[in-house]
Parts: structure tokens; sequence; C-alpha cells
């Protein structure tokens, strides 16, 4: 008998903590005979008999139990397990499948690990649940759980009437059976009335449910986009009321209520408003709702990965100092001799004629949507107060030639001599020259340096915040570059207000801060979404100490703003040093990465494949799972559609470019607009709905559905799919207007 206790565990895939306490009680009550005896004769009462007297059953259960020492709700478990057994048989008796019945017996999981949260117990503390379940009255599709009832009520709107003694399927709804998303509910519906039908004969199939869910005030605290707002939305609320004590607050907070508001978890938008409810005495309330189910014939269309058809905007490898397809720099081969100051003579913008460029030769470099380009403060502001705009407007012009946005940083100074600050500054403030020998160069520490550079700033926002080529821009520090080099020497509220002139002059455009200034980009991130970059990925001390430490201090900010990386080196001398560029790859996709800087300089055939794997990851990736809509509508019908999103990558976009949905027919086609923002596809799957109206003049026949997602800015965003495509759009489904 022990066996089927321990094949039962097993099949419903049990935790191990469980299966200890249920054998260990199962043990308890098996040692004592006549206790045991007892127990085997409940169980045959079922067996003889599927309407039993379950309330002696109980009675019966809760005195054995006790007296074998067996906690009131672990002996209430035992008890449905065994039952399930001859249950099943009930089951294949009538006709029903095998997997109904597993669909019906995965309810005692919810219910045992409901009863752990609200007790502490791994148990059933409301073993009268099951009565309906064992008469076969009750049963379980999906998330749901349903059973035939007369309606018991009177009910009329529209060309719907119920009578008291109307058949209605009540709705039952497993507290941890999961996410009430749209697909399931939908679902769940579709089996109940496919399984129930006949009892309905002509008539609508009518849902009714009374739950503490359809509270019609719990309205007022969710999003219209949850998945609880579109499940109250379903029902017509006919009848609902308020409880008189809070007994049932158990079903939303998962512990009893002790009259200690404090003491109530409170880590949703829903447990925060009834915390604040019941604090102000206010009482919860239940409601009662009718849903009358009309399933549409609808057609569902799934489609599998495939790499996009080219590489994306915003993401992926950046062209350093360089425009898309142009020459790439020639690979250089680091020397200790040097001082690590191979690159600085190579680095200006525009690159100087001296520069060899013949990178393509020895390696290659991925597609790229991204220029990154810095440009020094003296070419920009040549003497004070003049502003060269046409240096900045030639990027922007030359990027968009090139089908690429720009990442742009203005920057005091490099290393070298010919690359100093402005002429003019020098004669306002002490600036240094670079120590013989040495490798870095000093920013000047007079406060008025940053505030002159941020005026600079100012400048550049005025003309080109809101210039959708100029997407992101690099938030300048002291120090060569503008990385930070002795960035101890300013005191933080002269930092803070550097801080402060770009996150009050840019707008629109996006900002990175320095990663390994964490409390500065923290900061900055108080006046608006700040993103990060980190300059040096690679390096060794960077990787395992530097990077994660300032990450932690930055957990949450690739939510809002994107993270940008820059090479130590480049990957062409990480191949001749033997760094492991697995390693380097994974920790930059776990921090979120969206963008890569490798300097334009070539990467080894040898990386080919490693380097495509990133590229697939960095940013977003979005794979088309499925798409669902009518076969047909009438003209100026509302359509409703839904369709999944999977974003295989590690960030989203941070642009809301519209989602379109087209409508192609053999003599015209049709654009809808839709609310839909995809920079809420964060890494994982979406299930989206949209709705279009027909507009009056379309014409009946048959048209193809398409999805896009474009703007003029950017052009086109290109899916993960093997949906049919004609570069802008993908074919998802078909649908005939009449």
């Amino acid at each position: 008998m022990k066996k089927y206790l321990v094949d039962f565990l097993e099949q419903f895939t049990y935790p191990d903590e469980v299966r200890v306490v249920l054998l260990e009680a199962f043990d308890k009550l098996a040692k004592d005979e006549a206790l045991f005896k007892v127990f085997k004769e409940l169980l045959q009462r079922y067996e003889d008999d599927i309407r039993c007297d379950w309330n002696s059953m109980r009675a019966c259960l809760k005195e054995i139990s006790a007296d074998a020492g067996v906690h009131e709700y672990i002996g209430n478990t035992l008890l449905v397990i065994y039952l399930s057994k001859r249950m099943k048989q009930y089951y294949l008796d009538t006709g029903l499948s095998e997997d109904m019945w597993y669909s019906t017996m995965y309810d005692l999981k919810w219910k045992i690990a409901e009863c752990k949260e609200i007790y502490d117990i791994f148990g059933v503390f409301a073993p009268e649940w099951y009565d309906r379940f064992w008469k076969l009255e009750r049963f379980c599709f999906g998330k749901l759980q349903f059973e035939l009832n007369p309606f018991g009520r009177v009910y009329q709107k529209n060309d719907i009437s119920l009578k008291q003694d109307s058949p209605v399927l009540n709705v039952h709804i497993p507290r941890t059976g999961g996410k009430l998303d749209r697909e399931s509910m939908l679902s769940a519906y579709s089996q109940a009335s496919e399984f129930f039908k006949e009892k309905f004969g002509a008539n609508p199939i009518v849902f009714v449910c009374k739950s503490w869910l359809l509270y019609p005030r719990n309205k007022e605290v969710l999003s219209e986009k949850s998945n609880l707002y579109t499940f109250i939305s379903d029902f017509d609320i006919i009848d609902y009321g308020n409880y008189e004590d809070y007994s049932q607050a158990w079903r939303l907070f998962s512990v009893q209520y002790d009259g200690n508001v404090d003491h109530l978890p409170q880590n949703t938008s829903l447990r925060r408003a009834y915390a604040e409810w019941i604090r102000n005495g206010e009482k919860m309330g239940w409601g009662y709702g009718v849903f009358v189910y009309k399933e549409e014939k609808m057609q569902t269309n799934y489609f599998k990965y495939q790499e996009e058809k080219a590489q994306n905007p915003y993401i992926g490898f950046t062209s350093f100092q360089h425009f898309r397809g142009e020459a790439l720099y020639s690979d250089i081969v680091v020397k200790p001799e040097n001082n690590m100051r191979e690159t600085e003579n190579i680095e200006p913008y525009p690159v100087p004629d001296y520069v060899p460029q013949n990178g393509r030769e020895e390696g290659y470099y991925p597609d790229t949507t991204v220029a990154y380009i810095r440009i020094l403060w003296k070419e920009f502001e040549p003497e004070q107060g003049e502003y060269r705009y046409e240096v900045i407007e030639d990027v922007l012009k030359k990027a968009d030639e090139c089908g690429q946005t720009v990442m742009f940083r203005l920057m005091p100074h490099s290393t070298r001599a010919e690359d100093d600050v402005p002429e003019w500054l020098k004669k306002i403030v002490d600036c240094p020259e670079r120590p013989e020998g040495a490798r870095m160069k000093d920013s000047p520490t007079d406060p008025l340096y940053l505030e002159l550079f941020g005026k600079a700033m100012e400048k550049i926002a005025e003309k080109f915040d809101d210039d959708p080529r100029l997407d992101i821009v690099d938030i300048c520090l002291p120090g060569a570059w503008g990385e930070g080099h002795k960035i101890d020497q300013y005191p933080q509220d002269v930092l803070k207000a550097h801080m402060d002139v770009y996150t009050r002059a840019f707008k629109k455009t996006h900002l990175l801060g320095q990663v390994l200034e964490p409390h500065l980009a923290r900061y900055a991130n108080e006046a608006r979404p700040v993103g990060w970059r980190g300059d040096g990925i690679g390096q060794e001390n960077l990787m395992r100490v530097k990077f994660p430490y300032a990450v932690s201090i930055l957990p949450e900010l690739w939510e809002k703003s994107p993270v940008s990386f820059e090479a130590y080196w480049w990957m062409g001398e990480w191949y001749r040093q033997g760094w492991d560029l697995d390693q380097i790859i994974e920790s930059t996709l776990e921090w979120h990465v969206s963008t890569f800087n490798a300097k334009s300089l070539p990467i080894p055939y040898e990386w080919t494949d490693k380097v495509k794997y990133w590229n697939s990851k960095m940013g977003y990736h979005y794979v088309i799972d499925y798409f669902k809509c009518p076969q047909s509508v009438k003209v100026s019908e509302e359509v409703e559609v839904e369709f999944g999103i999977d974003n295989v990558g590690v960030a989203p976009i941070y642009r809301p470019i519209p989602f379109k949905i087209r409508l192609t027919g053999v003599e015209k086609e049709y654009v809808f607009d839709t609310d839909i923002d995809i920079r809420e596809w964060m890494p994982g799957k979406h299930v989206n709905q949209a709705v279009i109206k027909l507009p009056e003049e379309i014409k009946v026949g048959n048209y193809k559905v398409e999805i896009g997602i474009m703007n003029e800015a950017v052009g086109q965003i290109y899916f993960a799919t093997d949906a049919a495509s004609d570069g802008a759009y993908y074919v998802v489904g078909d649908i005939n207007v009449k």
C-alpha cells in the first residue's frame, strides 16, 4: 500500500521535503494495526459508493490522525492521495481520460503549497473542497476548475436570458495555480465549454464566479494591462458585498491576519492597496459575475527562431571613429616598451591619413548600426563661445547615410599634447601637461574647468537633443578621454553639479555614466534614467573585482537605459594573449549589454562563431512565438488579436518605436497603429493583445495579416523569425473580411 503513495509522489514530482513528511505520517498510521484498519475502511467506503458520507469520513479521519500522532492536515492529504486511486478508475469507467484525472489531481499540489504558506504545514486544511471532485462533479481544465450548477438567479442582458434553473458553469481559481494570463484563461474556457456543451444544448455557455478577485474595487489599483484586470473584465458583475471581518485576508496575503497590518506582506500594488484599506478600517469584499462565452473561430499560427535578416538598430558591435562599411584600423601588437600607448596616435576623429587601415585584410568586423564617435572639445569650441555645430552635424549626416545612429562623447582631452584642451582654456585655468614618459595626462582641477566644459555640452544639447540620429551621449568625467582618471581630486558637489548639466540639458538623448563611478551614475538617475558604460572589458581585475562591485550598486539601471562596453586593448590582442572570450561574453550578457566597442580593429576569423553568438544575444532579439486572430470578421468590426513575443536577447529596446498591424489585400493595404509599447519587452516571453477597428470602406475579401515595428528614424526592426517577410512586415495569418 505504501508503494502507491511513493509512486503518486513521484508521478506528480513532489519535492523531497513533502515526500519525507507524508511517508513519515504514513508509517505512523500503518504501525498501529487498529488505526490502519479504520483508515482502509474509509477508503473502502468510496470504493463501494461514489456518494458516500464525506462528513462522517472526515470526522473519523480526524480522530485516527490524532491517535496516530499525525497532524490533521497531513492526515487529510493522505486520504486525498489514496482516494485518488479509486477516483482514477471512476474516471476511466465513465469514459473520462487519464489526462483529465491527472489535471484534476494536480490541484492537490497547489493545496499543499497553500497550506504550507499559511500554516507552515505540508497538508490540506480544507478537505471538504474535494467532495465534488470525488463525485466527478468538479473538473480541472488548465488553470481553472469548473462545475455545473443551476444558476439560482434571474439575469437578462442583451440577448441573454437566464432563469433559476438555467445551467451555468461555476469557475474556481486555484490560488497557487499560476498567473491568470489571457491565453491560459481562454484555453481553460474553451476546454470546459467543449466538455460541458451537451448540457447547454443550443443555449450559450455561461460561466459564473464568486470570488474576492471580482470585487469591483480591485480595478481601482490594477493596471489595465494586468492579467487580473482582464480576468475581471470578462465578467458582468451583478452582485458584490463586503466581508464582515478579515478572515479571508489569507487568500491575498498568504498569511492569516493577526490584527497588525504591518505584518502583512506588501510586495505588490494590490497587496499594498488592501493593506491601506485595512489600515483605514475598510472592509475586504467579493464579487459575483456572469461571463457569456462566445468562442470565435480563431486561428493560431506558430513560428520558430531564425536569425534576423539584418543587423537591428541600437545594438551590437559599434564602429569606432569610423562608419559602417569603412576600412578597419590595421592590427596592432601590444609591446611592454610602449607603456600602453599603442593606439593614442590613431584614435583622433577624423582618422588621420597617416594611420594604417588594412584591417579588413587581417580579420573581419561584424555589421554595425551604431557609430561611436569621440570628438575633442577644442574641435567643437576652438574659441571660447564659438561653437562649430557643423562638426557634429557632419558626424550625424555620415552616420545616417550609413544606416547608423550615433553614440557620442565630447572629451576635453586625451593623452597626447596634440589632443589637449582648447588653447583658450589654458589662459584661464592651470592645465597640466603629460609628464615625460608617462601614459596618462591629468585634467585641470579648477572647478571652472568643468563649468566651462558643461556649457559646451549644454550647447550641444540645445542643438541636437531632439535629433533621432543622436541616440546616446557619454557623460564625460575628468581625466584623459573623460574616463575619470584621478577623479578623487574633485569635490563631490562639483562632480554632482557636472552630472546635473547632462541630466538637465539632455531630455531625449540616452545618457551613459561610467560604471566605475557607480555612485555618480546612481546620483544621475535621481533626475532621469541614465545607463552606464564599462571601459576596459576583458581586463582581469576589472572583470573579477571592479565591474561586479559597480554593477551591484546599479543592478536595475539596464531596464530603463542601455549598457555599453569597450574593449581593453582589442580582440586581436585578446586572442594573442589567450584570454577567455567565452567568459567575457557571458559576463557582459549577465550585465545586460546592448552595445560593444571593439574599436574598429580586426577580429580573428577563429572567433567568428563566438562573436556571432555574442551578437545574437546582445541587446534585444524578438522571436514571434505565435499569432492568434479570428478567421473572419465583418466590415466595421473590431478585430482582437493576440500574439506572443520572446525576447531572447539580454536587454529591452529603449526607444518607443511603433508596433503596426497591416492587412494586405489584392487591391489595397491598410495599416493600423497600436498602443503596444515594445520597451516593455524585457528578456523573456510576453503575451500581447491589440484591437484594430476595420474602416467602413474596407473591401470584402481575403487579407494577409502582417506585423511590423518601424519609424522614419531607423526604418524597421527585424524579427528573429521564420515568418515570411517583405523586409518590413511579417506575415502572421490570414483573415476574411465579409
